[in-house]
């Protein structure tokens, strides 16, 4: 049975990332999702950057998790001994 949900605290900041019944979740005030959308916009007109850190955007509420946005090319496949990447997908499995 699922807790009560709780709303974000958006006193001081934008976006809240949680991780509730096996879903990731994103809340956001208007401003936050704004500032979301242009992350994201910056990420696709310039695709070297790679990614982006929120918690380093003061944006997150205090109570978020934190979380990066990443772009990829699909048709990019990645080799096998990128140790970022099997960092990431270890701690995906952990999180099943």
């Amino acid at each position: 049975m699922s807790e009560e949900f709780r709303c974000p605290d958006f006193s001081k900041n934008d976006l809240e990332l949680r991780f509730e019944n096996n879903v990731i979740c994103i809340y956001g005030t208007e401003e936050g999702l704004r500032a979301l959308q242009g992350y994201c916009q910056d990420l696709i007109e310039h695709p070297q950057q790679g990614h982006i850190h929120l918690e380093y955007k003061d944006i997150l509420t205090k109570e978020s998790q934190i979380g990066a946005i990443a772009i990829f090319d699909k048709n990019q496949v990645l080799p096998k001994e990128n140790k970022l990447l099997n960092f990431i997908n270890r701690l995906l499995m952990k999180e099943m």
